[in-house]
C-alpha cells in the first residue's frame, strides 16, 4: 500500500506540473474518449501534490448526502473512514 500510494503521489506531482501532457498522454492511451482539444480546456478536480485527503471537505460532502439529498440512511463518520498514515511524509 505505501509503494502504490507512493507512486500514486509522485503521478500527482507529475500531472500537476505537466497537465497539458498527461492529459494528453492520458488520451493517446485510450484512456479518455472526449475529443483532445475539449478534454484539453476541461476543468480538472482538485488535487494536493501530497495526495492528502480533504476530511474537512468529505465531512461536509457527507453531511450534505445525508441531510440534503438523502442518499445516504445514516450519518457517516469520515474521520473514522480516513486513514492518511500510508501516504509519504
Amino acid at each position: 500500500m505505501r509503494a502504490f500510494l507512493s507512486d500514486y503521489v509522485a503521478v500527482t506531482k507529475y500531472y500537476l506540473a505537466n497537465t497539458e501532457q498527461a492529459k494528453t498522454d492520458l488520451h493517446k492511451a485510450g484512456f479518455v474518449r472526449t475529443p483532445l482539444p475539449v478534454y484539453l480546456k476541461t476543468s480538472d478536480w482538485k488535487r494536493t501534490p501530497d495526495g492528502r485527503v480533504n476530511v474537512d471537505s468529505l465531512k461536509k460532502l457527507a453531511v450534505f448526502m445525508h441531510e440534503k439529498l438523502e442518499w445516504l440512511e445514516k450519518p457517516v463518520n469520515v474521520d473514522s473512514m480516513v486513514d492518511q498514515s500510508y501516504l509519504p511524509n
